[in-house]
């Protein structure tokens, strides 16, 4: 009987000691998920750090590990970020600031980084106002961190984010004043973050100064050490040279560098480097007075602000629920239910509904602008267009063909679907076809006779099955229409 009790509780000793090592088993492997998912996030690939992420969270909800239920509802907010859908990510910070708040009040370093998420999705959605007041929280939570590493590089993103917020309402000498406080520590932080601070010093001239060589000049720093370090920021860079390039009247070179962003930009799904491409391309192509390209890449930026601005609507009534609720907490601690409170709580909010229809109506002033512009150019582009093919066409040009398709891309294909075995020359005879020259206009542009014109006719009915009673011009209008 002894035996047996010694061995029972021998038993449950061994489970117990189990469990501790189990439950360091399974915080090792979640935290080396998470680690996966940062290194995913820093790549720009939020959808698998998404799912990295959520495996994790699985493994901490198991184990009931606030802190790694926190760490993994963090990142998938910033990928959420990443990716541009902007509500779930601020639902998320939403639900880490109520459900654990006494897990931040521990951690500070976590609470200044959800400040600085919850700061860059309202910068982003164009609350200047609430951006900044999360990052200027953000600073203080960093200036009481004691660990010197942490708080440096903190105070850094900080700063930079403060003078992001300010310059975009204009305010440069505070810009300014931030942007210097971040040049301070520059040299405290690895050179893959240093990366931002170029980038952010050559937008501000970009945005504030207008100086093209200084804007240039921290560019190229920016991505020297980016071909060294590859940090997150590269697609900046290079979206940034197009810029840069566009406003130095280098139009080529730009439009190379906006190509290069595209494929990225669509790969990543960073629909807003996608929108600045179409816009700066559409610029490049004017420059270049290649207004058939420009009208083409207008209507692009024109369909993609369409839809980030019905995707933006969305994020925005979230955006307006959270910071009105967070007023409403606030009032409810201090005790304060007084009616002019309220009152202000209600100002606030339409407030920032007011800020927010002022920069659509700004937007849209834009867009009707650049859909005035894309309408006077695809008249011009037609006539232009035509003017361009007939010359080229009366120089028997080689290039015919080619700008000609450009025009008329669904005549050529159907051509080629009644008869694959069509040649090039006789292609190049069914367009003049198309364009209506007349058979002695035919015969100058070809320098051949014009009963050579008419045996071509007669050759080209064969070729395509046109009945001999019909009219060959109508039938080739007609063709492709």
């Amino acid at each position: 009987m002894i035996r047996y009790c010694f061995s029972f509780y021998l038993l449950i000793f061994l489970v117990l000691l189990s469990y501790p090592i189990c439950s360091q088993g399974q915080n090792k492997k979640m935290n080396e998920i998470l680690q996966l998912a940062q290194e995913e996030n820093e790549n720009n690939h939020y959808e698998k750090a998404i799912a990295l992420s959520q495996k994790a969270l699985q493994y901490a909800e198991k184990d009931k590990n606030t802190e790694g239920i926190v760490k993994s509802y963090f990142r998938i907010a910033y990928s959420f970020k990443g990716l541009e859908m902007y509500k779930e990510s601020l639902e998320i910070l939403k639900k880490i600031e109520t459900q654990y708040e006494p897990y931040l009040e521990k951690n500070q370093e976590m609470l200044a980084n959800v400040k600085s998420l919850f700061g860059n999705n309202y910068l982003s959605l164009g609350f200047t106002d609430q951006a900044d007041k999360m990052f200027l929280e953000m600073l203080h939570i960093a200036k009481d961190i004691k660990q010197d590493s942490v708080r440096n590089l903190l105070l850094f993103r900080a700063y930079l984010s403060v003078k992001a917020a300010h310059q975009s309402n204009n305010h440069a000498d505070s810009s300014s004043y931030y942007l210097n406080m971040a040049r301070s520590l520059v040299p405290l932080i690895s050179k893959s973050e240093q990366t931002v601070f170029y980038y952010s010093v050559a937008r501000f001239h970009l945005a504030t100064t207008g100086n093209l060589d200084s804007a240039t000049w921290y560019n190229q720093k920016g991505k020297l050490l980016d071909s060294i370090n590859k940090s997150k920021y590269y697609l900046m860079g290079l979206m940034q040279s197009a810029i840069i390039l566009n406003k130095q009247k280098r139009y080529q070179e730009s439009l190379d560098m906006c190509f290069k962003v595209l494929p990225i930009a669509e790969a990543e799904k960073r629909n807003n480097f996608i929108f600045s491409v179409y816009n700066v391309t559409a610029d490049n192509y004017k420059g270049l007075k290649n207004l058939s390209k420009q009208a083409l890449y207008l209507d692009l930026y024109k369909k993609k602000w369409d839809s980030m601005y019905v995707l933006k609507q969305k994020n925005t009534q979230i955006a307006v629920e959270i910071i009105a609720n967070s007023r409403l907490t606030s009032f409810s601690k201090k005790q304060l239910k007084n009616t002019y409170m309220l009152l202000a709580l209600v100002l606030l909010v339409i407030g920032a509904l007011g800020v927010l229809a002022i920069q659509i109506r700004k937007k849209r002033q834009l867009l009707k602008m650049k859909d005035v512009e894309m309408r006077t150019l695809e008249g011009k582009v037609h006539t232009d267009t035509y003017e361009k093919i007939v010359e080229l066409a009366a120089k028997n040009s080689p290039d015919f063909l080619y700008r000609f398709s450009e025009k008329y891309p669904s005549f050529i294909n159907a051509l080629l679907t009644i008869n694959p075995e069509l040649q090039p020359s006789e292609l190049i005879f069914c367009a003049y076809l198309k364009l209506n020259f007349s058979t002695k206009v035919i015969a100058t542009y070809m320098f051949i006779t014009p009963s050579a014109v008419q045996n071509r006719k007669n050759r080209i009915r064969k070729r395509l099955n046109i009945p001999s009673d019909g009219n060959i011009y109508i039938w080739i209008s007609d063709l492709g229409s």
